[in-house]
């Protein structure tokens, strides 16, 4: 097993599923990829998503304020 697979599924492990699937979903646009997503390319679409936030700034956002953000940007589909 490749060492960054190997750091995928012990990150996996660890992570909230709820939070899983909402990488996965990042990867599938950020790889533009149509067929499956490994974990090593979900473990790469989590690292941009972490140097992201950082350049953003929010990197230190709670999870009450991630969970806001996710609702307002789900009632904006409505």
């Amino acid at each position: 097993m490749s060492e960054l697979r190997a750091e995928a599924v012990n990150l996996m492990q660890i992570i909230p599923e709820e939070y899983l699937s909402n990488i996965i979903q990042y990867a599938k646009k950020f790889v533009n990829l149509e067929k499956e997503i490994t974990s090593e390319k979900a473990l790469q679409a989590f690292y941009t998503l972490r140097e992201e936030s950082k350049l953003n700034g929010l990197q230190n956002m709670s999870l009450d304020e991630i969970n806001s953000e996710i609702n307002a940007a789900r009632k904006e589909k409505l």
